[in-house]
């Protein structure tokens, strides 16, 4: 099902009478958009892995297959210059606000994480290696590196999380948010259970893993949109015209 997600506001008219507002499909995991007029409601079609905001009536966006496009205010698709597609692909792609935000909901929503919907494409596996995984996290403007390795015993009694299997990147990434202000001064390094669930056999499976979490990359401050790896999209807009 396609949700409009009221607090995200792609576009406003100046007479106000019309708005595009992003929406949002779980199952698909993609986006797409609803523009509400004088002429009445439209949707596009929920084909987006991401929409940046409108700016002077066009938007950038990420097509299913990974293609930059523009988007018009009749939601219609142009092609992107070469240029300004090397300038998209670095700016800063952030999650959507979920319509639970600030709310009671907040607590027990499925569809977000503390209120934002997350964007996969903020999430990377770069590298498998026997039980070893490494990631990498974008989030408000910074890179984490992260290693998870699997070990078949457990090397000590301590354990700091146990975590669902079906879960773990998520507890992950929500780890990393409640966090970020202890790892600017130094990594973390967790004993990590990971929970599995066998239908089949009706019992359950414990794995011990080792959890290392690395800033990696941080803008500088008050200067960000110059000397960050990500551009500031209000920038990047205003450079490609």
């Amino acid at each position: 099902m396609t949700q409009v997600l009221n607090n995200e506001v792609l576009y406003k008219s100046e007479d106000g009478k019309t708005i595009i507002y992003k929406t949002y499909s779980q199952e698909m995991r993609r986006y797409g958009m609803l523009k509400d007029g004088k002429k009445g409601s439209r949707f596009a079609d929920t084909t987006y892995r991401h929409i940046f905001p409108f700016q002077d009536d066009r938007a950038a966006a990420i097509t299913s297959d990974n293609q930059y496009v523009w988007v018009d205010t009749d939601l219609q698709e142009s092609e992107m210059d070469e240029l300004d597609v090397i300038l998209v692909e670095v700016t800063q792609i952030e999650g959507s606000r979920c319509n639970c935000q600030d709310k009671v909901e907040e607590l027990g929503c499925d569809l977000c994480e503390g209120g934002v919907i997350f964007n996969e494409l903020n999430w990377r596996q770069v590298e498998s290696k026997g039980q070893r995984l490494l990631f990498e996290y974008d989030s408000d403007y910074s890179t984490f590196n992260i290693v998870l390795t699997a070990s078949a015993t457990f090397a000590n009694l301590m354990v700091d999380e146990v975590w669902e299997e079906v879960e773990l990147y998520r507890n992950i990434r929500l780890y990393i948010n409640n966090h970020k202000e202890e790892l600017l001064q130094s990594p973390k390094f967790l004993h990590v259970c990971v929970l599995s669930r066998s239908i089949q056999f009706s019992g359950v499976k414990l794995t011990p893993c080792s959890l290392s979490v690395e800033l990696i990359s941080v803008p500088a401050i008050n200067n960000q949109a110059q000397n960050s790896y990500f551009f500031n999209y209000t920038t990047f807009i205003n450079n490609s015209k």
